[in-house]
């Protein structure tokens, strides 16, 4: 099933000619976990059950398997993806509350990569 969502940069809809641009494929689930990865528990009042406790994560002990397990579990969470090939953690600042990973998935509808910047 291919899945269409509005096409976004940096959080604000991509209009072209006036009108808003939809991706669909591997660019249009890159940017569905690239979203929800950045995502806050209880951020969105619409389903406050959505998203990661970065905070809580920011809180405990520095554990950089924590986040990695994070990262996971939302990806195998995510109906589209079938596989993980890959995360790597390029930072994770408890101080600063910064944190960044790569990751490499195959999906219904072929291999993409993303990344979470937090």
């Amino acid at each position: 099933m291919t899945i269409q969502a509005l096409s976004l940069y940096d959080g604000d809809v991509v209009r072209s000619n006036g009108r808003a641009e939809y991706i669909s494929g591997t660019a249009c689930e890159q940017q569905l976990l690239e979203d929800g990865l950045a995502l806050v528990l209880q951020e969105w009042f619409l389903e406050p059950d959505k998203g990661v406790d970065w905070f809580g994560i920011f809180e405990l002990p520095y554990s950089e398997k924590l986040f990695e397990s994070e990262v996971r579990n939302y990806l195998l969470d995510h109906p589209q993806v079938t596989e993980i090939v890959r995360i790597e953690i390029e930072t994770f600042d408890r101080r600063n509350r910064q944190a960044s990973a790569i990751f490499e998935v195959k999906t219904i509808e072929g291999n993409l990569e993303g990344a979470v910047i937090l």
